[in-house]
């Protein structure tokens, strides 16, 4: 709880656009800037359809209300997309209407999205891994981040950690909800989604950059995390 507030207030000094967060099951976790009409408004029956309306594998999303009203869409996991979401809005899609409402164009959105996610992993890097979980754990994901562009194995890290390798495999498990392999793996294809949108490098150095040892086990291992292969999501972040 600690952790969302604190994205949310950072998020709303930086912008000012109300911005709201509700967990897995549409109930309210904390709000900044958000009306009591506005609360009522996005906790209704029919804007809760459109969450669920949407489909499950995206980054972030745009509800479309009503009359150019929109909402910026975004999971508060972009691991587990069942954590819940943050609601970032109302906004105008339109500069003739509303003049109450913030109007963004198009070409804003992304950069909203941005620094959502920013302030969402710096807090997150901060907070969780600090107060969640054991040392082990914290260690192996601190070695991760920090390591995840040099070949990384579950027996290096029990070697570094000096821990046994299936009890290591089992708490990480346990903590995390993850394998420690399919941590590192979504980890490092976020990495290269960054990479991605620098058109001058090709995939195999995409793949080298984030630690992969080959273009085809990136791309099969980009494919299952994200249902894209990475030559889609690059032309997809173009148009």
């Amino acid at each position: 709880m600690h952790t969302i507030a604190n994205i949310l207030e950072d998020f709303f000094y930086c912008l000012q656009l109300p911005i709201k967060a509700i967990d897995e099951n549409y109930n309210l976790i904390y709000s900044v800037g958000v009306s009591e009409q506005l609360e009522d408004f996005t906790s209704s029956d029919l804007f809760i359809e459109k969450i669920k309306g949407l489909k499950e594998n995206y980054p972030f999303s745009i509800i479309d209300f009503e009359n150019n009203i929109n909402f910026l869409l975004v999971p508060i996991s972009k691991f587990d997309k069942n954590k819940g979401f943050f609601i970032v809005g109302p906004f105008r899609s339109v500069d003739n209407t509303y003049r109450n409402i913030h109007y963004l164009p198009d070409t804003c959105i992304k950069y909203i999205y941005n620094l959502l996610i920013t302030i969402v992993d710096d807090k997150f890097s901060k907070g969780r891994i600090n107060n969640q979980f054991s040392p082990h754990v914290k260690k192996a994901v601190e070695y991760s981040i920090k390591n995840f562009d040099s070949p990384i194995s579950i027996d290096s890290i029990c070697n570094e950690l000096n821990i046994n390798k299936s009890y290591f495999c089992k708490i990480f498990k346990s903590e995390t909800g993850y394998t420690f392999t399919n941590f590192l793996n979504i980890f490092r294809v976020e990495k290269s989604k960054k990479l991605l949108k620098n058109s001058n490098m090709s995939l195999l150095d995409v793949a080298v950059s984030v630690g992969f040892n080959s273009q085809n086990y990136y791309s099969s291992v980009f494919k299952k995390i994200t249902n894209k292969t990475p030559l889609e999501y690059k032309q997809e972040i173009k148009l």
